[in-house]
């Protein structure tokens, strides 16, 4: 069975972070929270057989330094680090922050006399997260006077442990103590089905037909699941069934209707080893409780998800919004070897064939070659296909498929966990489709997709909607998103593409808001619509000729980057990039700052002492959109400086 061998594989190296009580989950705290806390260790610390040589049996590579008594030891043959000579005593809300480098992920622990013999080991995991992020310890482990910290599959390098009072501690999720699963039965049958978890397990006696309740116990609590169970029957038997709704903790109740078939790699209900379950940010909600999913595990947390998250039992509500409004279509194309390149939005100019109206429509979008950006002063025809998008400029937001969105003090929220998958069932949900797809060269079409090979989303959390037509660097490129097939086709054919004076892309978009009773028909211009057109003309204006001149970078301390540049006139303010790396692609973009002074200083746990990072600058200019809300149209990005910090 694909799903069983799948697990004996991998749950060994997580089954400490699913088989225990994990009773909270993290949160990205201040950074000055961590600057300022009473206890800190600062050092460097690899675990497992990248940090255990011959040079250094211990696997402590630096013992570092430590702050109020903080003590830090390798511990468990070099598995865990052992935390001492703290007390929490006084303190509200104790969190634990970590830093640890290479995308690792951490745990934290209470410890418990060894089984076989002396020393201790890790009991009660209370949290994971990756850099930056917190763990909150639980009211009855807060007597503890030493914890253990140890890295998911040996993975990262810890270099700094604070503790210290968060003032807004994160919500801690419900532990599961049973799942109870009400299903019925479809086909095959007359054998014994065991639904589980891979440890704890619970069977039944099933004919070829009926509806049946099976109620699954946990060894001991857990806050964070591997996933919600699979099915298992005995050798020569099957079974297809349909699972109705769940109850967890004899409270809580799910509407599931998921349909589970034996000896397949359909038969379990959402798991976070599939790579794409989890990926929504809610999978199942009732009225007081919602299951939420990450690559990290499976929560149930109190109350309702944050508005715009992505259900499978309800609806999220879509924005009021204006009805027949159009936006401008841009067109990202990059050709082999970037001899032409085209990704900068302030250019949207240079696209042709839009805008694009909301309630749909078949457009085509397309650049001429003479007008786009060459590495050389004349790049010939453009070969091959490194990246190719439509960006749909202030779509997702319109229609309430937003992937980020701003929470009471201003801070920007991740409804999904960043990948381009979420980003698509998210853009389904508020009733978006894109369909059709081709791409033309020279008027040509070159390859032609299947509607499974099309990807869509708010992808980049901006609010835009892009349609994903390929990029070597995520899942348009490799696949693996669910609901999507990587066209492989155009994949191993990409290169052959050749156009001499243009390229263009075809496509049929649909909306249907869910929450719409009746089509509205779309209204004729209106004085209030010319009023906004006008405005942000105005913007645009403001920000066309707007350069970013004499720009200084520095690093006067560590964490720290002071930016300068010289004043522009009219523009309502700046927004400051910091990248590791020149090219300013992805998730090489660390920071993304605003500012309406001429100067800023960047601080923040992202940025690391002695490493090297780029900054570039660019002015905006705002105006009211046809929500009263205040929208940012952008200048040209200022060059590129490099600056090492201290």
């Amino acid at each position: 069975m694909k799903l069983k061998r799948l697990l004996s594989g991998v749950t060994a190296a997580i089954m400490a972070l699913s088989s225990v009580a994990i009773a909270s989950f993290t949160s990205v705290s201040a950074s000055e929270l961590a600057d300022n806390a009473p206890y800190q260790w600062t050092g460097k610390w690899l675990r497992g057989d990248g940090g255990i040589t011959e040079d250094d049996p211990s696997g402590l590579i630096d013992a570092g330094t430590s702050k109020g008594g903080l003590k830090v030891e390798n511990w468990g043959s070099g598995w865990q680090l052992r935390i001492s000579g703290f007390s929490l005593e006084g303190i509200k809300n104790p969190t634990i922050e970590v830093e640890i480098s290479d995308g690792g992920i951490f745990q934290v622990f209470n410890e418990v006399p060894r089984k076989e013999g002396e020393g201790t080991e890790p009991d009660v995991n209370f949290g994971v997260g990756k850099t930056g992020e917190s763990v909150l310890i639980p009211e009855n482990y807060r007597n503890e006077t030493a914890f253990l910290l140890a890295t998911q599959d040996g993975l990262g390098t810890i270099t700094k442990i604070s503790i210290y009072d968060d003032p807004n501690p994160p919500v801690q999720p419900i532990a599961f103590e049973s799942i109870t699963y009400n299903f019925t039965v479809t086909s095959g049958g007359n054998t014994t089905v065991t639904f589980t978890d891979g440890t704890d397990k619970a069977s039944i006696d099933v004919k070829d037909s009926g509806d049946y309740t099976l109620k699954r116990e946990l060894s001991k609590p857990q806050s964070l699941v591997s996933q919600l169970g699979f099915i298992e029957v005995p050798a020569g038997a099957s079974v297809k069934l349909t699972v109705k709704t769940i109850v967890v903790n004899d409270k809580y109740t799910f509407e599931v209707n998921k349909e589970l078939e034996s000896g397949s790699y359909s038969n379990a209900l959402p798991h976070m080893y599939d790579g794409s379950s989890p990926k929504t940010p809610v999978i199942y909600q009732c009225a007081d409780a919602y299951i939420s999913g990450s690559s990290k595990g499976i929560s149930l947390m109190p109350g309702t998800p944050p508005q715009g998250g992505n259900t499978d039992s309800s609806s999220s509500q879509s924005p009021n919004k204006p009805t027949g409004t159009t936006y401008d279509g841009f067109l990202g194309f990059s050709s082999g070897q970037y001899a032409y390149d085209h990704r900068e939005p302030s250019k949207k100019n240079v696209t042709y064939g839009g805008p694009i109206g909301e309630n749909g429509g078949t457009y085509t979008l397309g650049l001429n070659l003479k007008d786009i950006d060459m590495w050389s002063g004349n790049a010939g025809d453009a070969s091959g296909i490194v990246t190719m998008y439509v960006d749909i400029l202030g779509y997702a937001e319109a229609i309430g498929a937003s992937t980020v969105q701003k929470d009471a003090q201003g801070n920007d929220v991740q409804l999904t966990d960043g990948s381009e998958a979420a980003a698509m069932a998210l853009a389904r949900k508020a009733g978006l489709n894109i369909t059709n797809l081709s791409i033309l060269a020279d008027g040509e079409v070159f390859y032609q997709y299947k509607d499974s090979e099309i990807m869509f989303g708010d992808v980049e959390g901006n609010g835009n909607m892009r349609i994903d037509i390929y990029n070597e660097w995520n899942e348009s490129g490799d696949g693996g998103a669910e609901g999507y097939e990587a066209p492989d086709i155009f994949k191993s054919n990409r290169l052959l593409f050749k156009a001499s004076n243009k390229v263009e892309v075809k496509f049929t978009l649909t909306y249907n808001d869910p929450n719409a009773k009746k089509p509205t028909a779309k209204p004729t211009t209106t004085p209030t619509t010319n009023k906004v057109d006008a405005a942000k003309k105005a913007a645009e204006a403001k920000v066309k000729n707007a350069k970013i001149k004499n720009l200084t970078v520095k690093s006067k301390a560590k964490k720290k980057i002071s930016v300068s540049w010289k004043k522009v006139s009219k523009v309502n303010g700046y927004q400051v990039q910091v990248a590791k790396k020149k090219d300013f692609k992805g998730k090489n973009i660390i920071l993304k700052k605003f500012t309406k002074k001429a100067k800023l200083t960047v601080k923040s746990s992202k940025i690391k002492s002695k490493k090297a990072y780029f900054v570039r600058v660019r002015a905006y200019a705002t105006y009211k959109n046809a929500k009263n809300k205040a929208t940012k149209v952008y200048g040209k990005f200022s060059a590129k400086k490099k600056v090492k910090v201290k």
